[in-house]
């Protein structure tokens, strides 16, 4: 996350947000939307499949992790762009204490504040700077047919955040409207 700060275990982002390894190394990011259910990009799926993937939980990436088994992509994901990059996949073992599946948000708008979290880099030519969940606030800049766009704020997400959470606050606390 560019522009953002560390996330403790006892913010409300870090109870539904987890990393997706692959053979050890930070992938993407997720969102627990079920018992054994996340949600990230379709793209975090390219390769191996779930080959060596683990999902997992904490402020550090290397903690807590459970074997992914399964994934669904949007059907119209094409493999090229950003549009419906978004999968469902499936993990074995039980969510550790602490951490549940995010609530489902809807009608978000232009202007409005989102929360984006991830693992991913703070800077495009750090490679180094991953593996820290990490969020940071900024706002909605333009909306789809089913997607919207992120405001070019110098905050946002970077590589390994890929298909983490953007999260509004419903009043209720945080609710999560994309990946």
């Amino acid at each position: 996350i560019v522009g953002g700060q560390a996330v403790g275990s006892e913010d409300p982002v870090a109870r539904s947000t987890a990393y997706i390894a692959t053979n050890g190394q930070l992938g993407c990011t997720a969102t627990i939307v079920g018992p054994r259910q996340a949600v990230t990009a379709a793209h975090c799926f390219r390769g191996n499949g779930t080959q060596g993937m683990r999902l997992g939980f904490g402020s550090r990436v290397g903690q807590g992790q459970l074997q992914v088994t399964g994934f669904v992509v949007h059907p119209s994901w094409t493999g090229d762009g950003a549009s419906n990059d978004i999968a469902v996949m499936a993990f074995t073992g039980n969510i550790p204490a602490g951490y549940g599946a995010a609530a489902i948000g809807s009608g978000v708008q232009r202007g409005q504040q989102v929360v984006v979290a991830g693992y991913g880099q703070t800077s495009e030519n750090d490679r180094q700077s991953g593996g820290t969940l990490r969020s940071t606030t900024t706002s909605i800049a333009s909306l789809g047919r089913g997607e919207f766009t992120l405001a070019q704020d110098r905050k946002g997400t970077c590589y390994g955040d890929s298909g983490g959470p953007t999260y509004i606050n419903s009043g209720n606390g945080y609710a999560v409207v994309g990946a």
